[in-house]
């Protein structure tokens, strides 16, 4: 989806050209295909039957290709696939989860041009970018609080360090703060990034010496731990997607910008503040954690008190949210205006459940295999809290879940209306099918109403287990609940880690849990600098030389983009990137999407990326109010719906029936999400296009 800075990718002096002769240089028209979640084929992309067809690769990584269709050199396909659904860091993104949980919220919160919308947006975004702060500083204390507690607890590492010790100390600090800091800080040029890189881990040595004054050995084990695991999970969330391809149609005269590819990927987002602030929150709290770790020798649970604190601050913080939404959402019940309830706080909820719950199941397990061993750690006061949170959060889905499934969805009676000699089974799956597109359109309740009852918990527990003369610590209680939620939150983390290392082997898995990156990593990272990498910094330019080359080349293009593919053409095709097409016809003749997402899903819940008053005047400002785009859904179709229209009544809005009867078999089936391209009413509005597009160039 477009955003206010998406529309300055600019081009790369460095682009991958193709060779000569691999892509043709008459002039015409061509299409482009792009597909959605899961990936597919290009062969099957390419087809207009079940069948792939052959084709050929023009150019490409292991992240994103061209291909070309062997049988119709007009037609494209464009593969980006591997920057999430066959992605082998799937593994790691999931640690990364609740920063891109953050992210994502910060695109919930609708942009309103009257005072106090905007005022409220306003306050929405801070409160996330402090419960992102809050949420690294608690992220680090954790992994201390793991690794510390479990090494000292297993091995005598009570030695006080000696000077040299210190010193090899403070030397070791030093290339791993240079990488973290130089990942962190690459919105400069490549000597000031090194530079500042540098300076910064010069310093962090300093402060590694001053601080171990009265180590021990374990603070330097742990520390060593703690600052290779959030130096790996800083690079792979600074891992780099590459280079943009050049388009397929790109002529070989084309001059190229001087903008680096860096800078394209990050010219929606300025990371000089963000990167400071997260960076001196980790680099603040590790030296924190290595002068406050030796206290444990004195009986003390030296983590307790700031986990408690930042945590504390990180509540008061979502519970803002929580009021800001509650405000918004009586102005839209009182001025009629329909959308998602408390959007933004419950992802931001969900964010720090997922965050603070899997830290601390993930500390039981290295501390006491799920038993609290030390039941003086006030850290572990609110366990019983956290597992009843993900419990409370699950059951309102299921509940939720069963509720639409048990009453009639949208349409679902024109639906079943031509369906009265069909199997019972194929209505059954049919009457589900339309009542989960009901569900995910309503997603927004279960998650609010979760959120509430975390933040209802937390109140209870907190005033219950909070002790008056000593306000640093809260009381844990010792009954058979806490130890069950140890145990329940050590599984979590058992199970999490399970789920890294079958992702890693299972390409089945990558593909299943790839479609959650496909929606988490379409969002610009604006408020967390350690959210999975959006993988928009490198399809967007990609797609969007093709619109730019079609007009230096003099050519025409007809855009085809299947479920998520749509959302990527709408964001490579904003007009803030210039016309569509010339006068001579050269550029974006049309768009024809299938199984959108773009206003069932994005409009509602991302209104900040775009409104679906924009989504509906969309051939008035990309066409002049010609007849551009068309959008084709099936009722049948759990995320797809409406495009150019609230309830499809623009004549660009299609609705494809299903299922279908098969005369040739005598059996109906039901496509649902799949299939689009081979729908014989999308073949025939595509070859129409083609058909009207050459007969235009040809007058």
């Amino acid at each position: 989806m477009p955003s206010p800075s998406l529309g300055r990718t600019g081009l790369d002096a460095s682009t991958q050209t193709p060779k000569p002769g691999t892509q043709p240089r008459e002039r015409g028209v061509i299409e482009i295909r792009v597909h959605g979640v899961g990936g597919a084929a290009p062969g099957a992309i390419c087809s207009d039957t079940d069948r792939p067809v052959d084709v050929i690769k023009i150019s490409g990584d292991s992240q994103t290709a061209w291909y070309q269709a062997k049988d119709n050199p007009r037609r494209f396909a464009y593969q980006w696939s591997g920057l999430t659904t066959t992605s082998r860091f799937q593994a790691v993104w999931v640690l990364l989860l609740p920063f891109t949980l953050l992210n994502v919220a910060r695109w919930m919160s609708r942009p309103d041009d009257d005072a106090p919308h905007r005022r409220a947006t306003q306050i929405s975004v801070i409160a996330l970018a402090v419960v992102a702060v809050t949420a690294t500083i608690n992220w680090v204390l954790w992994l201390w609080l793991a690794t510390f507690s479990g090494m000292v607890s297993r091995a005598d590492l009570s030695a006080t360090l000696t000077t040299q010790h210190r010193l090899l100390a403070a030397a070791g600090s030093v290339p791993l703060t240079f990488i973290a800091a130089r990942f962190l800080m690459y919105d400069t040029t490549r000597r000031r990034r090194w530079a500042r890189a540098g300076l910064t881990s010069i310093a962090m040595a300093g402060l590694i010496y001053r601080c171990t004054r009265d180590g021990t050995l374990a603070v330097v084990v742990a520390g060593a731990v703690v600052g290779s695991i959030l130096t790996l999970l800083i690079g792979v969330a600074r891992r780099s997607h590459g280079t943009p391809l050049a388009s397929p149609i790109a002529p070989e005269s084309l001059a190229r910008g001087s903008r680096t590819d860096r800078e394209i990927a990050d010219s929606g987002h300025r990371w000089s503040w963000l990167a400071a602030v997260h960076l001196a929150a980790l680099l603040g709290t590790f030296v924190f954690s290595t002068s406050v770790a030796s206290r444990w020798r004195t009986g003390t649970a030296p983590f307790d008190g700031p986990i408690l604190v930042v945590g504390a601050v990180q509540f008061g913080t979502l519970m803002s949210l929580l009021i800001v939404d509650a405000w918004r959402l009586r102005w839209d019940r009182s001025n009629d205006v329909v959308g998602p309830v408390f959007p933004t706080s419950s992802t931001a909820f969900l964010a720090s459940l997922a965050l603070n719950g899997f830290m601390a199941g993930m500390a039981l397990q290295v501390i006491g295999g799920g038993r609290l061993a030390r039941p003086y750690m006030g850290a572990f006061g609110l366990l019983d809290v956290f597992a009843a949170g993900f419990i409370a959060t699950a059951l309102a889905l299921v509940a939720w879940l069963l509720a639409a499934l048990g009453r009639p969805g949208d349409h679902e009676a024109a639906v079943l209306e031509r369906m009265c000699d069909a199997p019972a089974s194929v209505i059954a799956r049919t009457r589900r099918s339309v009542r989960l597109g009901t569900f995910i359109r309503h997603l927004d309740a279960p998650l609010a109403l979760g959120a509430w009852l975390l933040t209802l918990e937390f109140i209870l527990a907190f005033f219950a287990r909070w002790d008056p003369a000593n306000p640093w610590t809260l009381s844990v209680p010792q009954g058979w609940l806490t130890q069950w939620s140890g145990y329940f939150l050590t599984a979590v983390f058992f199970l999490t880690t399970l789920l890294f290392i079958f992702t890693t082997i299972s390409s089945k898995l990558r593909r299943l849990l790839g479609h959650l990156w496909d929606i988490g990593g379409c969002f610009e990272r604006r408020i967390h600098p350690l959210g999975m990498r959006p993988y928009v910094e490198r399809t967007f330019p990609e797609l969007a030389r093709v619109q730019l080359d079609a007009i230096a080349a003099d050519r025409t293009v007809i855009w085809y983009g299947h479920s998520q593919g749509s959302v990527l053409v709408y964001g490579a095709l904003s007009p803030e990137r210039g016309a569509l097409a010339t006068e001579d016809g050269a550029g974006t003749f049309a768009v024809v999407s299938a199984g959108s997402p773009l206003r069932q899903l994005y409009a509602r819940y991302f209104p900040r990326l775009d409104s679906a008053g924009d989504l509906s005047a969309i051939d008035e400002r990309w066409w002049g109010g010609r007849r551009g785009w068309w959008n084709w859904f099936r009722y049948t179709d759990p995320i797809a719906g409406p495009v150019l229209s609230a309830s499809g009544e623009d004549p660009g809005d299609r609705v494809l029936d299903d299922p279908v009867y098969d005369s040739g078999t005598g059996q109906w089936s039901m496509r649902g999400h799949s299939d689009y391209h081979i729908d014989p009413q999308i073949i025939e509005l595509i070859d129409g296009l083609t058909q009207s597009a050459i007969a235009q160039r040809a007058s």
